[in-house]
């Protein structure tokens, strides 16, 4: 099963961006037409012709993977209850494992967007928030012959922005509208990409670690999310890594989320103020607080903001849990694997007394609590 899920709208650089596990291609109108046979299906699949010609302005995730082959003598799934998963997943499976690694990076380098005034802290403000694509479509074929090649997919056209050429200058012609990434981007997009590839698969093995695979799969949702949306799955993001269910959640919240993504004591006060500012916020919106609900525009610095938390957040979480598995097969715990509750413990120690419980662990009597 091969797919391509176009990628609206960044100019990559490259023609072919190898990815390790994926891709990132563009392809010819000509190029697209023979992989979708679009010839043949002329013929006698005319409701299957691909856009080739829209489809040649994105760069496009391309992910090929080997599934079973469906038998037609097989049982029917007829269970359409929900779950997580399904609530939770908008891709096909492939293409969500990609996207779990895209998200990641920090796409706001490509396009810096300007801060709200420092006038006032709850100023509104234009903008679209922050830099990020879109996924307006996914496409799929198969190498098995009896399989049929289902509707057209639409793809949608990029928008086009103006363009001045001659020698004056003086024609316009309207072209695509990129952002584009820079060699030094693309470089650290491709390794940044490798590195989630080889641990994002070895941390959610882990039967205690599930919790962070429900954060990749809440920090997809808010990428794609619009609006307020965005605000609530990041939070979810958040909440999933660093909540527990106990007194004072917010401010439990905003030490945990300054202590992660704080480089320094100094930085920590501000990062505890912003982020009660954001979780108050988000509280007024799910309780229904008419003051936030009567206002016609929405604070797109809160967006901004949720999401610069939310994944230097996870990001952080990804290393630490790295390094937790890679010395706990050096020297394993009779007990197994630290669970998430542990690993939240350690983190609320500041150094002091982290120090001393271990110096304590060290000392105490096989037999403790019996004395």
């Amino acid at each position: 099963m091969r797919y391509l899920a176009p990628i609206d709208a960044i100019d990559f650089g490259v023609k072919h961006l190898d990815l390790g596990e994926f891709s990132i291609r563009k392809f010819s109108t000509e190029e697209i037409d023979e992989i979708f046979e679009n010839g043949r299906r002329k013929v006698f699949y005319p409701s299957s012709i691909i856009q080739s010609k829209n489809l040649a302005d994105y760069w496009c995730l391309d992910i090929t993977t080997r599934v079973p082959r469906p038998s037609p003598d097989g049982p029917i799934d007829w269970d359409f209850s929900p779950s997580f998963q399904k609530e939770i997943t908008s891709f096909p499976k492939p293409i969500e494992d990609a996207l779990k690694r895209l998200v990641l990076f920090d796409w706001q380098t490509i396009q810096t967007i300007g801060q709200p005034s420092s006038n006032s802290k709850t100023q509104w403000e234009p903008g679209k928030g922050w830099c990020r694509f879109h996924v307006p479509a996914v496409l799929s074929m198969t190498d098995d012959l009896f399989s049929y090649p289902g509707s057209s997919v639409a793809i949608p056209p990029i928008e086009e922005e103006p363009r001045y050429v001659g020698e004056d200058g003086e024609e316009e012609v309207w072209v695509p509208s990129y952002l584009e990434m820079s060699d030094e981007e693309r470089a650290q997009l491709a390794s940044l990409v490798a590195h989630l590839n080889e641990i994002i698969p070895r941390l959610t093995s882990k039967k205690n670690w599930q919790f962070v695979d429900v954060a990749l799969g809440f920090i997809v949702k808010a990428f794609f999310s619009e609006g307020l949306e965005q605000l609530l799955w990041h939070i979810a993001v958040v909440e999933s890594l660093l909540g527990e269910n106990k007194e004072a959640l917010t401010d439990l919240l905003a030490r945990r989320v300054a202590c992660v993504t704080g480089k320094t004591r100094k930085e920590r006060p501000a990062i505890i103020e912003a982020f009660k500012e954001l979780y108050a916020f988000r509280s007024n919106l799910v309780h229904g607080n008419r003051e936030i609900l009567d206002q016609k525009k929405i604070y797109v610095g809160h967006l901004r903001r949720g999401r610069q938390i939310a994944r230097e957040a996870l990001m952080w979480f990804l290393e630490w849990l790295d390094i937790v598995d890679k010395r706990f097969a050096e020297d394993p715990c009779d007990s197994g694997f630290p669970e998430r509750t542990d690993l939240l413990s350690v983190l609320d120690m500041n150094g002091g007394r982290r120090a001393r419980v271990l110096w304590l662990i060290d000392r105490l009597p096989k037999q403790f609590p019996n004395l």
